[in-house]
C-alpha cells in the first residue's frame, strides 16, 4: 500500500471502532435509562438500547462495504 492508501485505511478503522464505541455507550445508556425511569421514558431507553445494539452489529459491516476499494472484489465470492 501506499501511503494515502495506509492513510485511508487506517482511518477507516478509526472510523469502525468509534461506531462500535458510541453504540455500545448507546446501548449502556438506554440500559440504565430504562432502569431508573418509568412510563414513556423506560421505553424510550428501551429503544435507546436496542438501536445501539443494531448499531453495534450492522453499520460497521454497510461502511466497510461502502468504503472497500475496487481491487478487492466482490463481497463473499458470490458472482454478481
Amino acid at each position: 500500500m501506499t501511503a494515502p492508501e495506509d492513510e485511508r485505511a487506517r482511518r477507516g478503522f478509526i472510523a469502525l471502532n468509534a461506531v462500535r464505541i458510541a453504540s455500545i455507550m448507546a446501548v449502556l445508556a438506554g440500559i440504565v435509562i430504562s432502569q431508573r425511569a418509568g412510563g414513556l421514558i423506560q421505553y424510550a431507553g428501551m429503544a435507546l438500547a436496542f438501536g445501539g445494539l443494531a448499531a453495534f452489529f450492522f453499520v460497521p459491516k454497510r461502511l466497510a462495504r461502502r468504503w472497500r476499494s475496487p481491487d478487492e472484489g466482490n463481497s463473499g465470492g458470490r458472482p454478481e
